[in-house]
Order: structure tokens, then C-alpha cells, then sequence
């Protein structure tokens, strides 16, 4: 048991998601080859399960905090929040495939409107990544928009209308010019009794569009079987159907996880 707890805080504190308030670091408490193995397997296997359940404390937020190995950011992937008034802020983020990052160095309200109960519980919880002088020392990932730019903002905030691109354009009409690109030089898949339609986007990955077919079989050498069952856990497949747009590192890996097999997306694709 202390191993398995030993293991668990240190994966929980390398990820760097949550406070971790164990008074102590616990102990490894020594354990034979064998049994160490075992328990290997039960950490990966659990490693695997929770985030398809949604919980995701065991995995690295999607860019490295480590001001060693900084992250070069393309600016067309940044979206800004500022605020000039009583409720001064000035926050960076970036929409990843698990949400919302807003970045290290970005500054905070330091009040919370008294109705924002949602933003007075995410600041506790997010205490140990904010500076005295409200200036964020540690990324932070928010499943929403609305959820990142309130934390910020310290109150009730539109994401959708608030973060915007460096141009001034809000995030809802950048997410609208997004799909009507996914209307215009789509390619299409089929097979397993499922169509689906996607493009390639401008920084080489492919997009899977909103209303496209998911197999919700899958053969048993499927590659992609972890990320089909995070897609389904995270709500952006629901009923065998992309109830948003998806993107993917591949035409390959796209097509694998949508038809649930091992697929040359490069041929499927047409």
C-alpha cells in the first residue's frame, strides 16, 4: 500500500494539475521484483481507465511548465482577455484537445465578485498558482472558456466573446470561421456502416467535423481504443455521432478512431 500510495502523489505532483496537501511525502516502501511489476500494472491500468472517466490527475497539462524548457507558442493559437476598469486583468490562453490553458506570467483580479461562488472555489483550489501580486506562477487548465476567463476576471465572463486573437476577433467567430472551413475542401470516409467528413488544417493535423459517423464497435487490434474511449467520456461523441469538431496528429490516426480499426487514413480519405 505505501508503494502504490508513494507512486500515486508523485505522479500527482509531477502532472501538476492539482495542490497535492499531503503534509509528508509518503514513503516507497521497498517490495520484490515481482510485486513491484504487479503494481506497475495496476498503476498503468489505472493510468489508462480515469481519463476516460474524465479525471485526469495523473497526466501532464498539455504544455510543460518548466521555465527550463519554455514552449514557443504560434501566435495564431494565442487568445488574449483584458480588462482596464475596477476589475484590471491581462491573461494569455491557449484551447487545447483537453481545454483551456491559461498560461504562467498572465495576471488576475485580485478580488471575486461575491455571486461568482464557481470562480471563489476554483481560486482556492488553484491557490498554490497564484502569486501575492495575482500573477499566475503555474499554467492552469479550465475545461471551458467561460470558466477560464471568469477565474480571471474574478467574475461572471462570456469566454465565447471575451477571449479573443491578437486582431481583436472573438473566439466564437474564429471558432464560426473554423467551420465553414471544414465545409470547403472536405474529404470524406466511409466504411463500417459509418461516413464521416474532415479537412486538413493549416497546421498539419487533420479535423474531423461535428456531425460525422463514429463506429462505437471496434476491432480488437484497434490502435486507438484509449483516445475513442476518451472522446466518448469528454462528451465529443455521443450516440456514434462528433458532437463537435475533433483534431487529430494524422489523416491515419483519424481515421483509425473513427472507424475503431487500423486504417491508411492517407488512402481512406478522399
Amino acid at each position: 500500500m505505501k508503494y502504490l500510495e508513494n507512486r500515486f502523489y508523485t505522479l500527482a505532483v509531477d502532472a501538476g494539475r492539482y495542490l497535492v496537501r499531503n503534509g509528508n511525502t509518503p514513503k516507497q516502501s521497498p517490495v520484490s521484483a515481482p510485486v513491484r511489476d504487479t503494481l506497475e500494472g495496476f498503476i498503468s491500468n489505472v493510468r489508462l481507465v480515469l481519463p476516460t472517466m474524465g479525471y485526469r490527475a495523473f497526466e501532464p497539462l498539455p504544455v510543460p511548465l518548466s521555465a527550463k524548457a519554455p514552449v514557443v507558442e504560434k501566435e495564431s493559437d494565442l487568445l488574449y482577455f483584458s480588462r482596464k476598469n475596477k476589475r484590471v486583468c491581462n491573461a494569455v490562453c491557449r484551447m487545447t484537445d483537453q481545454g483551456f490553458l491559461v498560461f504562467k506570467g498572465s495576471s488576475i483580479t485580485p478580488d471575486v465578485a461575491p455571486y461568482a461562488t464557481g470562480v471563489i472555489r476554483s481560486r482556492t483550489e488553484n491557490a498554490a498558482s497564484i502569486g501575492s501580486d495575482g500573477i499566475l506562477v503555474n499554467d492552469i487548465l479550465f475545461k471551458t472558456a467561460s470558466a477560464a476567463s471568469s477565474f480571471v476576471y474574478g467574475g461572471s465572463s462570456n469566454g465565447l466573446v471575451d477571449w479573443k486573437n491578437r486582431a481583436g476577433v472573438p473566439l466564437k467567430k474564429l471558432m464560426a470561421v473554423e467551420s465553414e472551413k471544414c465545409k470547403a475542401d472536405l474529404l470524406h470516409l466511409s466504411g463500417r456502416g459509418i461516413e464521416a467528413t474532415g479537412y486538413e488544417a493549416d497546421d498539419g493535423r487533420f479535423v474531423v467535423c461535428k456531425g460525422s459517423g463514429f463506429s462505437m464497435t471496434e476491432v480488437a487490434s484497434c490502435p486507438k481504443k484509449n483516445l475513442r474511449a476518451e472522446l466518448i467520456a469528454e462528451g465529443k461523441v455521443k450516440n456514434g455521432v462528433f458532437t463537435e469538431d475533433v483534431s487529430f496528429t494524422s489523416k491515419s490516426g483519424a481515421a483509425g478512431c473513427v472507424l475503431g480499426a487500423s486504417v491508411d487514413g492517407v488512402k481512406a480519405w478522399k
